[in-house]
Formats: C-alpha cells, structure tokens, sequence
C-alpha cells in the first residue's frame, strides 16, 4: 500500500527543518545555545505527534471505507437474486386462462349443458385498502353490482387473510352490461379485477337439475382435499358435474406479463394455452325427458300435489332414459352464483327441491311388491299358478299371547275379490293371496320373513344399485334382527304380512323399483347408468348386478299377471288406447301414515314395462300423497305413446 500524501509531506518538513537547525548552531553556536536547544526540543516533538495523529485518522478512514465496501457487495451480490425476484414480483402479472368445460350431451347429441360467455369479479386481498372503513366502502361498491351483501363479500375476500396473494372470485357471475359498467369503474378501484369466464348454461324445461347438477366456485374444504384448484375454478355439483368433474374441467391455461408502475401491460413473458375438457354423452333421451317432465307436472297440477318423481331405466340396457324429482330447481341459478338469500329458500321449502327422490327418496312400496312376492312364492313351491285363495276382504290373526285376542288385515276392498290365484291376484292387487304367499294362511304356507328377505335381495332392494350418480339411498328390507336391535321388539306375523304387501317398515327408492320391476320381466338385475361415453369413446357394456333365481316359467307367469293388471285389473283399460305395443304394470298404493289415527294421504305407485315380449322401456312414476294408485298411471301411459309413435 503506498504512503499518504500527508505522511511523506510531513516527513519532508521535518528533513528540512533539521537542516536548517544545524546551520543555525554552527554559526551561533555560543550565543544561542540554551534557547535553540529548547526550540528544537520542542519542534522535533511536534514533527513526531503530527505524522501518529494522521495515521490514526486514515486507518479509521479506510476501516469505515472497507466496512462500506463490504456492505455494497453484500447489496449487490448475495442478496442481488432475491432483491431482483421482489422486483420481478412487482413488475409482472399471471393471468388465468380458463379452459372450457366439456358440453354434457344427450344419447343422440341433444345439447343439455353448455359454456356462454360470462364475468367474474375477482379480488387480490393484497392489495386491498390496509384500514377497515376502507374496505367495507370498496366492498360496498361491488355490491351493488354482484347483489350480494357485503358481509358475504367480506367473508369470501378475507377468508385466507389480507396477505394472500392469489386471486379470490366473487360470485355473483356478471351480464354483459352491467360488466361494462364495473369496467369503467374498476379503473379506482385497487386489488379488484374483472375476469372473462366460461360460465355454464343449462337447458330449462327438461327437469334435467337432479341429474345433471351444477358448478360452483370452489371453496375452501374444496382446497383441503384437492391440490388442482384454486379460489377462481368452478367445480362440480351433484349429479353428473359431480361425478365427472375431472372429465369435464380440463385445465387451465396461463398468461404471464410485465407490467410497467402503473400496472398497464407491457409485453407477454411466457403463456399457456388452456385444454378443453371433453364433451360427454349421457344415457338420456332428451325427447322423452321432456315428456315424461311435461306429463308429470300436468298430472300433479290436476290433482294439487307438489312432490312427484318418475323414471325411465333401459330393462336389458340398465341405462337411464329419463328422471325427473318434482319439484326441480333452476340450476343455474348455481352456476352464476347463488346468494344466501335465494339458497336458504330452496334449502327451507318443505317440498325439498334440491332432493333427487328418484334415488335418494325412500318409500313404502305398496303394492308395485307384490310380483316379487309371487316371484318368489312360485320359485320356492309354495304356490304354482293353480293355488288359490278365496278373498273375503280380510283374514284375522288370533294373538300368540292372548288367543281370545287377535288382529284383522285387510284387503284394499273390503267385500273380498273371491277366488284368486297368483295371476288375477297380481291384476286384482288382492292383498289377502299376498299375506298368504308371505306369512301362510289356511292351505298355504308362507315364505316367512327371511325368504321375503333373501328374495328382496336378489332384487336389489336394500342394497346400492350402483347408479353413477351421488346420493343414493339404499332403502330398507326389514328382518327379525333389524327391529329388535332397532326397537327392542320381537317379530310378528302381522310384520311378515305388512311386508308381503308393501307396508309396514319396507322402504325403497322409485329408482330401486324401477329395476326390480324390469328384473322381474327380464331375468336379469341391470346396473344402471347415466353415463354413456366420454367424446371420441365407445359406450361401456352393460353391467348385469345378478341373474335372478326364478325359471322362465315362473317369470311368465307373473309377467302374464301384470300384463292382466293393465287390461283386465281394476283400471279401465280405454286409457291405454293408443299405445301402439303391449306391456305390463302393476299400481300400489302406500300408506303414509305416522300413526293409525293420521290423516295423511297415502302415495300412489305404478312400475310397467313395454313391450310385453321384449321390453324396451321400464318406467315407474310416484305421486306422493296422491291418495290413491289409479290416479298415477297417466303420465306413464302418455309416454309411451310418445316414445312408441315418434
């Protein structure tokens, strides 16, 4: 290191100064001898005090300079990446590019959901106002054009906290117009963006909601079990949407740019083009949706009823034609983003809008069970198509504890329907023939309570059918075990003879009766779907649950009882005028009663199929509260004519 200016400048004087002192001693070196020695004393102390003060304040100089130069590096070197990075983070933006989600088509490409264009309103929290009354005033705004609360704003935009950084949207989805006019006022407002989204549409008219479903905006209990979501994706609910998310979101795209302090766009950094998610077929005909929709809803306004449903399920196919729970709801009142207010209104109508009573909705079956009970009468030898009963309108039970007390069960006609075997007891519903197949009666010994049991099974009752649809119920075969663990009661014939015809504690869903029915007609326990093929795929096969354990012989002989009920029972047979082809039914009429003394109308039942001979449709409609089965067949009988004339 070279030497200070200052150094070598003192070093200098203090040479020069010491010449000069030599000089002056030898020519006065008598007389000044005494004074000069102390001057010099005194100037070579200085000379020497002055260079040591300079070196202690050039090594403080360069121990500052050095610490300085230390700190600059550190600025510049080790934390020059991350410092860059937040710079980039102010510097550049991520905009999501939504994918489409697929087309959900009927089995002959009939459109029932598409994309139209929407806006989404979303929320960086970040960025939001740091003070409260800010807040609520910036949340106040956007209210008056999502027409939801400002709590529900609120709540949704500060749910992960102020610092979060991702986008959070808003519901509701906006129109067109009132789009334009946020535009312009977004240009004030910080933190919040408008968004161009594929926004679902839903054909109406088709009761089509329990089945199809709806999309919503993902929340958080969404997040906590999927990692391919964020607060900006919409996902499905119930129905088909639910159950094949994954094949109709697709996957988002991208685009990152730089923005210069203003924020305005400055030029693309990198982007991603979105996929597509497929379009998918399901097993409806979209045609015969509407009709059995329309007819049921004209038959339940003539008769004052609310709650209905009706089923259309392939007999050989397993594949459902058409479902409808009445009353439906609007589904896409979900997927532009339903308020609390709309929400609680058709969570708290008793009629339950929202509930899919083809498959989750349980019920006694009435009478629709009794070609079961002959099915599994006629297997097990306790009858055979010459086994009578004579009708009375009603047998009586003596008690097992008290014979001089006992128990009278009726038959739906109280002056008796005479002499019937299984056949005419299928056509006439006699109640009496049922109650003797079941649990005996005079000649004829009865299956018992684990035969109906085991039977019931084979027919897929209490148990899941399989359906690819969320939500099933699996309904209820009661046994001897189940109500004492239930209720801590012993079995009684009279259970056995409620549950021979229907009532009593039996429970199952219109969905479940539908393939029982078709089982009973074709031999074979069909898994249904709704479900068809995703685009550019082939159809699955159908998918056969069991074969059924009653002959062909045996299986005739009930079909011939239902064709019976459709042209020789109680109904006049100049409302199936029209239908082109022969099929086969059977009604039923379910007590609905919580108690003996209840008021409450009973549901009606009617389970058919069509053709006789070769069955292409299985359909069963309920009416609840209809009081009485006749009343149900309408609906059914319409429909076919429309399918079978078309």
């Amino acid at each position: 290191m070279s030497s200070s200016p200052f150094i070598r400048d003192t070093g200098r004087i203090a040479k020069e100064r010491s010449v000069q002192l030599n000089s002056v001693h030898t020519t006065k070196a008598n007389w000044l001898a005494t004074h000069d020695a102390a001057l010099f004393k005194r100037d070579v102390n200085r000379g020497v005090q002055r260079p040591i003060t300079l070196l202690v304040g050039a090594f403080l100089f360069i121990v500052i300079l050095s610490t300085f130069a230390a700190r600059l590096f550190s600025l510049q070197v080790s934390a020059g990446t991350e410092y860059s990075q937040l710079a980039n983070g102010n510097r550049i933006r991520e905009k999501i590019i939504y994918a489409e989600r697929g087309n959900i088509l009927d089995r002959n490409g009939e459109v029932l959901a598409r994309n139209v264009a929407g806006y989404q309103v979303t929320i960086e929290p970040h960025k939001l106002p740091e003070d409260s009354d800010s807040r609520t005033a910036l949340y106040t705004r956007l209210a008056s054009y999502l027409e939801i609360s400002v709590d529900e704003i609120r709540k949704r935009a500060e749910s992960e906290g102020l610092d979060y950084v991702l986008p959070i949207a808003l519901g509701k989805s906006l129109d067109q117009t009132t789009a334009l006019r946020l535009e312009v006022d977004l240009t004030s407002i910080s933190g919040v963006n408008l968004e161009l989204i594929p926004m679902r549409y839903y054909e109406k008219d088709l009761a089509m909601a329990h089945v199809i479903g709806y999309t919503s905006l993902a929340n958080h209990d969404d997040l906590r079990t999927r990692d391919d979501l964020a607060l900006v994706d919409y996902v499905g609910r119930g129905g088909v949407e639910e159950q094949y998310d994954s094949v109709l979101r697709g996957e988002n795209g991208y685009e990152r740019y730089e923005v210069d302090a203003l924020g305005k766009p400055l030029r693309i950094l990198a982007s991603k083009q979105p996929q597509a998610g497929k379009n998918i077929y399901l097993t409806i005909d979209k045609g015969l949706q509407k009709q059995l929709y329309d007819q049921l809803t004209k038959t339940i306004n003539e008769l004052g009823k609310q709650r209905a449903s009706g089923v259309i399920v392939g007999p050989q196919s397993g594949d459902v034609l058409a479902m409808v729970s009445l009353p439906t709801y609007d589904n896409n009142l979900f997927s532009g983003g339903i308020s609390s207010a709309e929400f609680k209104t058709l969570v708290n109508d008793t009629n339950q809008p929202l509930y899919n009573k083809v498959l989750s909705g349980t019920y006694p079956t009435g009478s629709t069970i009794k070609p079961l009970v002959a099915s599994a009468g006629l297997q097990e030898g306790n009858i055979d198509i010459n086994t009578t009963v004579t009708d009375r309108g009603s047998i009586y039970i003596p008690s097992i504890y008290d014979p001089s007390q006992g128990f009278t069960f009726y038959s739906w006609n109280r002056d008796g329907l005479g002499t019937v075997n299984v056949q005419s007891a299928i056509a006439k519903s006699s109640n009496i023939f049922f109650y003797s197949v079941g649990g005996g009666f005079e000649h004829v010994t009865g299956l018992g309570i684990e035969k109906l049991a085991e039977y019931y099974s084979y027919f897929g009752l209490g148990e899941s059918t399989g359906i690819d649809l969320p939500n099933e119920s699996v309904g209820l075969v009661p046994t001897p075990t189940w109500k004492q663990e239930t209720f801590g009661q012993t079995w009684v014939l009279g259970d056995t003879y409620n549950t021979s015809i229907g009532q009593g504690d039996l429970r199952a869903t219109p969905l479940q009766m539908a393939l029982a029915t078709n089982a009973a007609a074709t031999g074979q326990l069909m898994q249904p779907r709704v479900f068809l093929h995703a685009e550019g795929e082939q159809p699955a096969d159908p998918i056969v649950k069991r074969d059924i354990p009653v002959s062909q012989a045996n299986r005739d002989i009930v079909r011939g009882g239902m064709k019976d009920a459709i042209y020789n029972g109680a109904n006049c047979s100049c409302i199936f005028a029209g239908v082109p082809v022969t099929f086969a039914g059977k009604t039923g009429t379910a007590q609905n009663k919580a108690f003996r003394t209840d008021t409450t109308p009973n549901h009606g039942w009617f389970t058919s199929f069509a053709p006789y001979d070769n069955p292409e449709l299985g359909t069963v409609i309920l009416i609840e509260e209809s009081q009485t089965s006749g009343k149900v067949v309408p609906p059914a009988v319409e429909t076919y004519k429309y399918y079978f004339n078309r």
